[in-house]
């Protein structure tokens, strides 16, 4: 190994599941802004889109420059009939709009200190978005990816939310705490016991390594297969992630007097060993 390894603070279970969370509060802050940008460019005639945002509020743009006649020239003939209002009018629509991207934002910020109530209420604002989003445009093929998007939005909020009640269910030693400092433990321990073996890392299936290296004259691979994540040493998978959609996790296990970890955190895969990193990359997909 060319470089020494860094100092790699291991997450406890708590710290996962508070990521968790905090990872869906970002979320919404990202709808947020994506669908401010969206309506600016439908404002000006742009030509952007981005998918992760909410559809009541640019649907509400949309048709109030519809109704009050601010549609690009190239459409201002197909939609004469339906100029009802005065442009003025279009303020009226514009900050509805903007009201409910408010609230996202809102859910977000008193959504931080466990006032997981705000996050259930974006969960089924969302949904309803969802649900008018096909009544507004159909159930038609122009809409397939912004529907797997929202989709993906509605299951990291529901992750968010299942991660605060399993927080609620951990005892109180195990709850997390600001500014928690681990200690570092890279000495051996031999009274630590061998974590059971799950199975023999089959190698003729196709996988995705994530990373892999040797240390401690261990072999220690972080890949997954179809939809499972494993922890492998030495040929061996020791412990598992299982899940459809990734979202952050650890893999620990001890083998030989030293304590194994692999996972992701946010969007790091790391493998660590006793507190040690040993490897870590960014994964953008």
């Amino acid at each position: 190994m060319q470089n020494l390894p860094n100092k790699y603070n291991i997450p406890t279970r708590a710290q996962t599941l508070q990521q968790r969370y905090n990872s869906s509060r970002i979320f919404l802050y990202i709808i947020s802004a994506f669908t401010v940008i969206n309506i600016i460019s439908l404002v000006l005639n742009g030509s952007y889109y981005f998918l992760i945002s909410s559809s009541i509020p640019y649907v509400l743009v949309a048709l109030g420059m519809i109704l009050c006649g601010l549609v690009p020239e190239e459409y201002a003939d197909d939609f004469a009939a339906l100029h009802i209002f005065d442009q003025t009018v279009f303020v009226i629509f514009l900050l509805v709009a903007l009201a409910i991207i408010a609230l996202y934002v809102l859910s977000a910020i008193f959504s931080k200190k466990k006032k997981v109530g705000w996050l259930i209420f974006a969960l089924v604002f969302f949904c309803l978005d969802t649900v008018l989003m096909f009544v507004y445009f159909g159930f038609v093929a122009d809409i397939i990816i912004d529907a797997i998007f929202h989709v993906f939005i509605i299951i990291s909020l529901s992750v968010g939310i299942n991660a605060h009640y399993q927080l609620k269910k951990l005892p109180p030693e195990e709850q997390p705490v600001e500014n928690e400092q681990q200690t570092e433990n890279s000495t051996q321990n031999e009274n630590l016991s061998d974590s059971p073996i799950l199975r023999s890392a089959d190698f003729s299936v196709k996988s995705k390594t994530f990373l892999e290296c040797d240390y401690l004259n261990h072999k220690i691979i972080y890949r997954r297969v179809k939809k499972v994540n494993e922890l492998v040493i030495d040929g061996y998978v020791y412990a598992e992630y299982s899940a459809l959609i990734e979202f952050s996790h650890t893999l620990c296990a001890a083998v030989g007097g030293h304590m194994f970890y692999a996972g992701l955190q946010f969007n790091k895969s790391f493998i660590a060993v006793d507190g040690i990193t040993l490897k870590q990359k960014i994964r953008w997909i």
